[in-house]
């Protein structure tokens, strides 16, 4: 197996109707701006968001994640 190129995480956002508080989901989130990219912590981080959003009783929670390639550099991503 042969890995790609790596991939530097630029930002992490969060859009649309939260239904709790960005702080209490950002401290779900896994990865971090600066760090390498990692399907692994994206992954683990989407899920996390995604059983809060349920035990608050939310009928069909939903995160979606979408990596986005950035102008600062060809190497850089937005996971959320």
């Amino acid at each position: 197996m042969t890995e790609g190129e790596k991939y530097e995480v630029a930002d992490v956002k969060l859009a649309g109707d939260l239904l709790v508080s960005e702080q209490e989901l950002r401290s779900l989130i896994a990865i971090r701006p600066g760090e390498t990219f990692s399907r692994e912590k994206l992954t683990d981080s989407t899920k996390a968001i995604t059983d809060r959003l349920g035990g608050r009783g939310t009928l069909l929670p939903t995160s979606t994640r979408i990596p986005i390639s950035t102008r600062r550099s060809a190497r850089s991503v937005s996971p959320f």
